[in-house]
């Protein structure tokens, strides 16, 4: 039953787990690497609680146990009582340098496998550059050498563990054994009260007592093996989300402002007091070279950073003050580095909503100039596009992401460099569907270095190093 139990627990815990770690901020995320994330989170708990639920129990009855028999100990009489006194120091002092030493080579042995893993994701994910370049001895050797290191740390833990077996269940229990009968031996020589049957009552007692002891020591070892491995687990579960509460729901009618906003990701400012109008309804784009804050804009809107000085109004409302998740509700975010799933294509269309039919499907890959590839497909939409969808090509997998969001027929569409790797002609065709987008009412804000976007868009503005933005062009 109790194995039972803490399994489902675990996966119980697991999921709240996850739910902890994918409600984070972005920035969390741009200072974790995913694989490690995805190792720290799939600990299986359902070990931790087994401990929790059967060895510490018996840990805390192994603790009243031992006070009970050294009672009795110091019934028989006192010396002998107080002589067992020493035996926790000596085992104590130890156990707890044991303690700590197997806490921090278990965490260091897991953070070493976690960047292995990491090491071997991308090592996968990037294995045309590293084929192309020769570099498959090169990782196998760096994989090598940290599995090395791996095992010569767990040879330590052994080793520790070991220790601690050989000190408390050996050297200690067979010391006091026979010091505690020497004792009783020579209180035989002064005393009358004690006999025979009182120095077997009182080695039985002892033996037990050390039993009792060695069960409490040998759980604080493993408690200490256990403290190492979900030391950074406890940490996420200790982690604050995103999830915002009691906050203004999203509603735009007349403009997002920007007014003197300052932003950066590291030491380094990416948007100095910038000022900008985005109206509603409207086709605005904002142009600029590579680095400049364009893409930064986009996330703010989207409330993925929202560590910032200076106001982001949402007409009348600051953007902080407005609920994450009806807002991400009503806007379609489209990076320029596409974002696909394992699975069909049906699947990805299909992840936002389970009311979008074959139908609304077909229209819109014909909008985007996909209808034809996707047909040519023996399996059509139920193809697997297999991870990040790499049967395609970067445009093919660009214009999906778009037709993703075109479903979702949102009222604010964020688009960032999304023609970046479509041709002239691809390029054209949903420049042109965006525009009628815009006309229909819905607020479009795309970030671009490309000033094809100019005829399409009601107002443009140019960004210079993140500060000064100035309308082009206006209709």
């Amino acid at each position: 039953f109790t194995i039972v139990f803490a399994r489902n627990k675990g996966n119980e815990y697991a999921i709240q787990l996850m739910e902890k770690i994918i409600h984070q901020p972005l920035r969390f995320f741009d200072t974790h690497n995913s694989i490690e994330l995805l190792t720290e989170s799939g600990r299986e708990l359902s070990n931790l609680l087994l401990f929790y639920i059967k060895d510490v129990p018996s840990y805390y009855s192994a603790i009243l146990s031992s006070i009970i028999i050294f009672i009795i100990l110091c019934s028989y009489h006192p010396v002998i009582g107080i002589f067992q006194i020493l035996f926790l120091p000596l085992s104590i002092i130890p156990v707890r340098y044991i303690h700590s030493k197997l806490e921090s080579l278990v965490n260091n042995v897991l953070e070493k496998n976690a960047k292995n893993n990491q090491l071997k994701a991308d090592m996968f994910k990037n294995i045309d550059y590293i084929k192309s370049n020769n570099l498959e001895t090169f990782y196998i050797n760096q994989i090598k050498k940290n599995n090395d290191g791996i095992v010569s740390v767990w040879g330590s833990v052994a080793s520790m563990e070991s220790l601690a077996g050989v000190w408390i269940n050996g050297f200690m229990t067979s010391l006091f054994t026979g010091l505690s009968f020497g004792i009783v031996a020579l209180l035989m020589m002064y005393t009358t009260k004690l006999t025979v049957g009182t120095i077997i009552s009182v080695v039985s007692y002892c033996e037990l007592l050390y039993s009792y002891l060695n069960t409490v020591f040998s759980t604080e070892v493993e408690k200490g093996k256990f403290e190492g491995e979900f030391t950074k687990t406890k940490e996420l579960f200790e982690l604050d989300s995103d999830i915002s509460t009691n906050q203004h729901p999203f509603s735009l009618e007349q403009a997002i402002h920007f007014h003197k906003v300052n932003f950066q990701y590291t030491n380094t400012p990416v948007l100095k007091n910038l000022t900008l109008e985005l109206q509603a309804h409207k086709w605005t784009v904002i142009l600029g070279e590579s680095g400049v804050g364009k893409s930064t804009i986009l996330k703010l809107i989207e409330k993925f950073y929202i560590e910032y000085e200076g106001k982001i109004m949402v007409d009348d409302i600051s953007l902080k003050d407005i609920d994450n998740h009806d807002l991400r509700s009503k806007v379609a975010y489209l990076s320029q580095s596409p974002s696909l799933f394992p699975g069909s294509i049906r699947g990805n269309l299909t992840v936002s909503s389970d009311t979008i039919t074959d139908e609304m499907i077909w229209e819109v890959l014909k909008t985007v100039n996909m209808k034809d590839y996707v047909s040519s497909l023996d399996d059509a939409l139920d193809t697997d596009i297999y991870e990040a969808g790499k049967i395609m090509s970067t445009g093919q997998k660009q214009r999906l992401c778009i037709a993703r969001a075109l479903l979702r027929n949102v009222e604010i569409y964020l688009l960032d460099e999304i023609t970046s790797n479509v041709d002239h002609e691809n390029t054209q065709l949903i420049l042109s569907y965006f525009k009628e987008l815009s006309k229909d009412g819905k607020t479009i804000i795309s970030v671009t270095h490309d000033r094809e976007y100019i005829p399409f868009a009601d107002v443009t503005y140019e960004l210079w190093n993140g500060k000064d933005a100035t309308i082009v062009s206006k209709i």
